[in-house]
């Protein structure tokens, strides 16, 4: 388990540190096949970077967030389209969210942009409020799922199959 802790955090600095060579540098490269070419390293080991974790968990988020979704943002960042283009004044921290993590900056419409003190403005359709327990009611499951996965030596390999379905969800 050392092992693949200490592989993990080597893929997260890695990543890291690619998206902040992609932050300082690519994006000073004008847009087009030029910048294009610059990513390609970075496109090229993140496509890399899940074959160094060992367990399913890992391997799994890894290649959803950074090996398909950044690879895609990086893709439409070379061609100043998608989330990493729109914001042009954004800090080094959302760039990086906005490029691993499944997230996109909006700005608040609900309020005017004007030097005038904010005014809310009320929506017709607003969201109904969500429960204090919403959070507890999904930890509470996922703790007994993890709890039952020490006796997984113990289980029919489907039962496995599904206790592992089960936690990705």
């Amino acid at each position: 388990m050392k092992g693949e802790t200490n592989n993990l955090i080597k893929v997260c600095l890695s990543s890291s540190a690619s998206i902040l060579y992609c932050y300082f540098i690519s994006s000073m490269i004008p847009k087009g096949k030029f910048r294009l070419l610059s990513l390609l390293p970075i496109i090229f080991l993140f496509i890399l970077l899940p074959l160094f974790l060992s367990y399913l968990s890992p391997k799994a988020i890894t290649s959803l967030f950074i090996s398909w979704l950044a690879n895609f943002k990086l893709l439409l960042f070379a061609f100043h389209q998608g989330p990493l283009s729109h914001h042009p004044h954004k800090s080094l921290v959302q760039f990086i969210s906005m490029a691993i993590l499944p997230i996109e900056i909006k700005q608040n419409e609900s309020y005017p942009s004007s030097p005038d003190p904010p005014k809310p403005i009320k929506n017709s359709s607003s969201k109904p409020p969500r429960l204090p327990l919403n959070w507890p009611t999904k930890v509470l499951p996922f703790t007994i799922l993890v709890s039952f996965h020490g006796y997984k030596d113990h289980m029919h390999p489907n039962m496995v199959l599904v206790l592992h379905c089960c936690m990705l969800y």
